[in-house]
């Protein structure tokens, strides 16, 4: 997903234009089955996986591919209905910390250079979450010193955020489906907001307070994993059920919210993946289909 969430990497110059370059592997580490991906800090590479027995939050360097430490979290999540066994949440990590999520709503914090636990808090067991059928697949976000998650409680839970030092919650909001959804964090129209989608609503929140600043109806709903995209001061990408890709342009006055579609694609369906934009160009997949659109109409 990269740092913002938008599919890209903030890293530049990495291949001189004036020579061939030749990409060749600089090490290979087999570690087991799953679907997290990788969170970076310094030479420190973090991960989640699967030796089908138990699951795993692993530590490698990444000069040479060598463990630094491995943490159990517990018996393995078993795949169904096709699916491999194994966690399904991405870490964030910051300078001291690194979050996991397992599939059984169990948030973990590491010291990221030792694997030494720091809290941990079962958000089914202590907090009564509804796992999705598929398990806790959220990748959390942070802001300032919150960690925060797409819980689904029962209880105006559907987001929650915790303090990142002792896993004390310290706002919720919002009722609906985590499903397989992941919020974003960043600045819309020059204020930071958070923003994420629920069953048939686009939400936007105070990621400080956990209010919440305007809610946004899709019509036909939205897709089960569905992540929105930040698009320059006021766009934002958003894959939905009926609709296809759509992008909403947020006028911010005093008083309220003024959103609108700017266009719409409904050829781009059938997908799990996240779009990206780069030089007004949008990527993303429909179906089995890697597709190119312009960003500006669509």
């Amino acid at each position: 997903m990269g740092p913002k969430r938008n599919g890209l990497s903030s890293e530049i110059n990495i291949f001189n234009k004036k020579n061939n370059t030749v990409l060749q592997a600089k090490w290979v580490k087999a570690l087991g089955s799953g679907y997290s991906g990788i969170s970076f800090y310094g030479e420190i590479a973090i991960t989640m996986h699967s030796d089908h027995k138990f699951d795993y939050v692993k530590a490698l360097n990444t000069n040479i591919g060598e463990q630094i430490w491995q943490y159990q979290i517990g018996p393995t999540y078993k795949g169904h209905g096709n699916s491999q066994d194994g966690l399904l949440s991405t870490p964030i990590v910051d300078t001291k910390q690194v979050y996991c999520l397992s599939p059984f709503g169990v948030l973990f914090s590491f010291e990221h250079s030792t694997g030494q636990l720091k809290w941990e808090v079962d958000l089914a067991d202590q907090l009564q979450a509804i796992p999705p059928h598929w398990g806790f697949t959220t990748s959390p976000v942070l802001f300032e010193n919150s960690v925060i998650v797409l819980a689904g409680i029962e209880d105006n839970g559907f987001v929650i955020a915790l303090d990142k030092l002792t896993g004390e919650i310290k706002w919720k909001a919002e009722q609906d489906k985590a499903e397989y959804r992941s919020p974003t964090i960043g600045k819309l129209n020059n204020n930071y907001a958070l923003l994420t989608a629920g069953g048939e609503l686009l939400y936007c929140l105070d990621p400080k307070t956990g209010q919440t600043k305007w809610k946004y109806p899709i019509e036909g709903g939205l897709t089960n994993t569905a992540m929105p995209v930040l698009v320059k001061e006021n766009w934002i990408l958003l894959q939905t059920q009926q609709q296809g890709l759509i992008l909403l342009e947020v006028n911010q006055d005093p008083v309220q919210s003024d959103i609108k579609i700017v266009w719409k694609n409904k050829k781009i369906k059938n997908t799990e993946c996240l779009p990206s934009i780069q030089d007004e160009h949008i990527y993303c997949y429909s179906g089995r289909f890697l597709t190119c659109l312009s960003l500006m109409d669509g």
